[in-house]
C-alpha cells in the first residue's frame, strides 16, 4: 500500500518534468507497482524518469501495470528502469513493453531487466536418466541462482546464524530433532501459506543422515499426492539445507495420547487417506515400510499427509524399543518379506492404537524377539503349520516359532465392543502371520468398511515413473561411498527445485497478466488475492 500511496500522491504533481524514485530493496508487490504505474499516469510532462525497484516482489501483473501508466507519459525522453531480481516473467516484460510502446519521444532508454527470466525450463521429470546424471555430476558448481544478500533473511538458533529467503518470515521452533536439525514455522510470504522448515546442518552430519535425508527427499519431490507430504522448495545456503513443507497442525501419535474421543468416522476417515497415499506410492513399488502413528500429519479438518521416508524400500533393523510393536513378524524374526504386505501390516496396527489410544501390543509386549511374538500372537492366534511350513529353511527362525506358547485367535469384537463390526473385520484380513493371506491394499479399500467413502479416482496410480535407483545409494553395509557423490545428489535435488520454483511462478503470472488484460481492457473488477490463490490451488 505504501508504493500506491505514493503513486497517489505524485499524481496531483501533474507539472513533473525531472523525477527519481529509489525503491529498491524493498517489498514492492504487484499491488504496490500497479499503484505506482497509475499515479505516474497523471504526471503527462515528465520527460526524465529514473525509477530503481530491483529486489521487490513485483510480478507480471505489476510490470503489466507500471507499463500502462508510463504509456500515458508521451513526453518522456529519457527513462530508465531497473526491474532486475523481480518476478516479472515473460508476459511480464510483453505487458511492460506494450505500455512503452506508446512513450513515442522516447530518446533513452535504459532497462534493467535481468534475472527475470523464467522461459523454457528443463522439465527434469521428463528427462531421460542419463541426462539427468550429467546435470547431477555438474549441478554443485553450476546452480542456476546465487543467493545474495539481499535474497536472504537472517535469523539465530543458539547463537549461530541461519539465513533463508526472505520469502520465509520465521514464527516459531516447533522441535529440535538432534544436534544436527531443527524444525521451524514460518509463513511463506510469496504463497499466503503457513509452511514447516526442517534446517540440516549437513557439515554436522554423519554420511548415515546424509543418504537418509536425500532418499526421503527425493520421494517426497517425485510423489506429489494430497495425501503425502510432499516437499514444496528445498534451499540450500552455506551448508545448511531448508526444507519446506506445508505445516500441518499434530501427528496421529499426539491424538492418541490425548485420549480426546475419536468415533468410527474419524478412524474410517484417517485409515481411508492413509490408503490412498500407499496406493500412489505403492503403484511405483516404493513402499514405506516403517509407518507409524508418528509419520501421520493432521489438519484440523482431519485431512492427513503421511511423512518418514527415510527407510522406504530398505527397512533398517529392527529397534524393539522405539517402534512400539509396529514391526510385522517376518520384521522381527529377520525373514524375508513382503513390503507391500509389511505396510499394510503397519496401518492395522495404526487402528489398533485409534481403538486403543495406546500402541496396544505394548500392554503385553516383554521385550526382545520373543516379547513382540508373544504379545502378537496373544490376539492374532499362533501361526499353524501350514502357515509355519514355508519357513522350514530358515531352521533358527522356524525352531523359536515353534518353541513359543501356542494362543487362540482372540475376536477383535470381545477386544473393541463399540468398535464397528465392519472394523473388526477389516483387522481380522490386515494383522494375519502368513502374507499369502493378509488383505492386500486394493482388498483393503474395496472392503465393506469403506463402502460408503471409497471413489475408484480416490486410488489413482502414479503415472510418472521413479528411478529406483535413486534409493539404491547406502543400501549395502559394505559399500565404499564417497561424501562428495551423495551432496552431488543434495545440489541436484536443490537445482530442480529452484526450477520448478520458477516455472511455477512463471505459469502463475501469466494467468494473473491475462486477468490484468482483461481487467484493463473490459474493466473486470480485480481481486489479486482471489485470482492468485484460485491460481496456486489449481497449480
Amino acid at each position: 500500500m505504501g508504493a500506491s500511496g505514493l503513486g497517489s500522491g505524485l499524481g496531483n504533481c501533474i507539472n513533473l518534468s525531472n523525477l527519481t524514485l529509489n525503491l529498491d530493496n524493498n517489498q514492492i508487490g504487484d499491488e504496490g507497482a500497479s499503484g505506482l504505474g497509475s499515479g505516474l499516469a497523471n504526471c503527462i510532462n515528465l520527460s526524465n524518469l529514473t525509477l530503481n525497484l530491483y529486489y521487490n516482489y513485483i510480478g507480471a501483473m505489476g510490470a503489466s501495470g507500471l507499463g500502462s501508466g508510463l504509456a500515458n507519459c508521451i513526453n518522456l525522453s529519457n527513462l530508465t528502469l531497473n526491474l532486475y531480481n523481480n518476478q516479472i516473467g515473460g508476459m511480464g516484460a510483453s505487458g511492460l513493453g506494450s505500455g512503452l510502446g506508446n512513450c513515442i519521444n522516447l530518446s533513452n532508454l535504459t532497462l534493467g531487466l535481468r534475472q527475470y527470466k523464467m522461459q523454457n525450463l528443463p522439465n527434469f521429470d521428463e528427462q531421460s536418466h542419463s541426462q539427468q546424471e550429467v546435470l547431477r555430476q555438474n549441478s554443485s558448481r553450476y546452480l542456476s541462482f546465487q543467493y545474495t544478500e539481499n535474497n536472504l533473511y537472517s535469523f539465530k538458533d543458539r547463537e549461530k546464524v541461519y539465513k533463508i529467503e526472505k520469502r520465509y518470515q520465521i514464527l516459531r521452533l516447533i522441535w529440535r530433532d538432534t544436534n544436527i536439525s531443527f524444525c521451524l514455522a514460518a509463513i511463506d510470504r510469496e504463497y499466503g501459506q503457513k509452511v514447516f522448515i526442517k534446517v540440516i546442518k549437513l557439515e554436522e552430519c554423519i554420511l548415515k543422515y546424509i543418504i537418509q535425508a536425500i532418499r526421503s527427499i527425493k520421494i517426497e519431490n517425485h510423489f506429489q499426492h494430497e495425501n503425502i507430504n510432499s516437499n514444496l522448495h528445498i534451499m540450500m545456503e552455506s551448508k545448511n539445507l531448508y526444507i519446506v513443507k506445508e505445516l500441518m497442525d499434530i501427528n496421529l501419535k499426539d491424538v492418541t495420547f490425548s485420549r480426546q474421543e475419536l468415533t468410527d468416522e474419524h478412524i474410517k476417515w484417517f485409515v481411508y487417506q492413509i490408503l490412498k497415499a500407499l496406493n500412489f506410492l505403492h503403484s511405483q513399488n516404493v513402499y514405506h515400510t516403517e509407518l507409524t502413528a508418528r509419520d501421520i500429519l493432521l489438519k484440523e479438518n482431519c485431512d492427513l499427509k503421511i511423512t518418514g521416508f527415510i527407510h522406504s524400500n530398505f527397512p533398517h533393523e529392527v529397534n524393539y524399543y522405539n517402534k512400539k510393536g509396529y514391526y510385522p513378524p517376518q520384521r522381527i524374526l529377520e525373514l524375508p518379506e513382503n513390503l507391500s504386505k509389511t505396510d499394510i501390516w503397519h496401518v492395522g496396527v495404526i487402528i489398533l492404537q485409534l481403538l486403543y489410544g495406546y500402541p496396544f501390543f505394548e500392554k503385553r509386549n516383554r521385550g526382545g524377539r520373543n516379547g513382540v511374538l508373544q504379545a502378537y500372537f496373544y490376539s492374532i492366534g499362533s501361526p499353524s503349520e501350514e502357515d509355519l511350513s514355508q519357513y522350514k529353511d530358515y531352521t533358527e527362525q522356524y525352531e523359536q516359532l515353534k518353541s513359543l506358547n501356542q494362543y487362540c485367535k482372540k475376536s477383535w469384537q470381545d477386544q473393541f465392543p463399540n468398535a464397528n463390526p465392519l472394523l473388526c473385520d477389516l483387522l481380522d484380513k490386515m494383522l494375519v502371520f502368513n502374507e499369502d493371506k493378509r488383505f492386500s491394499l486394493k482388498e483393503c479399500f474395496l472392503h465393506p468398511y469403506f463402502e460408503d467413502l471409497y471413489i475408484p479416482d480416490d486410488f489413482q496410480q502414479c503415472n510418472l515413473k521413479f528411478d529406483h535407483s535413486q534409493l539404491q545409494i547406502g543400501s549395502n553395509e559394505d559399500e565404499d561411498i564417497d561424501k562428495e557423490e551423495v551432496m552431488k545428489d543434495i545440489y541436484f535435488e536443490v537445482e530442480k527445485s529452484y526450477q520448478k520454483q520458477q516455472l511455477r511462478r512463471y505459469q502463475i503470472q501469466i494467468i494473473q497478466n491475462i486477468a490484468f488484460q482483461k481487467h484493463l481492457a473490459h474493466q473486470i473488477p480485480l481481486n489479486p488475492k482471489l485470482i492468485f490463490y484460485n491460481l496456486y490451488e489449481d497449480l
